[in-house]
């Protein structure tokens, strides 16, 4: 965020993940924007590749994964606000987009806790519940 001319005005840790905010990141170009939004899932993707090569299978894995979830076009995370800045002029698609991704979210981790019961922790079905409302409350 730095190179780009955007201090960081707060960091908030969740159970689930974490939150980086920027004071002008809204003011930058909609590239600028997207490489903000992207940075962290880029490093999550090159340290499960990096894991996954050194013999670290279980590390890699979940790095890859947590890349992978939050590109998902949900407006709480990075793949939402990315996909704001490509269709910003469809507001009803971003929407549906994402209200769609949350209910998908939401849908694998009740399967999840029926499937294998204990395997999913209770601050993951939290923040996956809270991304799923947040959606729906808009």
């Amino acid at each position: 965020m730095r190179h780009l001319g955007v201090s960081v005005s707060s960091v908030k840790l969740y159970g689930g993940g974490i939150k980086i905010s920027g004071e002008d990141v809204g003011l930058l170009a909609k590239c600028g924007r997207m490489a903000v939004y992207l940075s962290g899932c880029i490093l999550n993707a090159m340290l499960g590749a990096s894991f996954l090569t050194m013999g670290y299978a279980d590390i890699g894995a979940i790095n890859l994964f947590i890349a992978a979830f939050n590109l998902l076009p949900v407006s709480y995370f990075d793949g939402g606000k990315v996909a704001e800045c490509l269709l910003g002029a469809y507001p009803r698609l971003l929407r549906v987009m994402s209200g769609i991704s949350a209910l998908l979210i939401f849908s694998a981790a009740i399967l999840a806790a029926l499937v294998s019961p204990g395997e999913l922790s209770p601050s993951s079905l939290l923040t996956l519940l809270f991304v799923f409302l947040s959606e729906l409350v808009g």
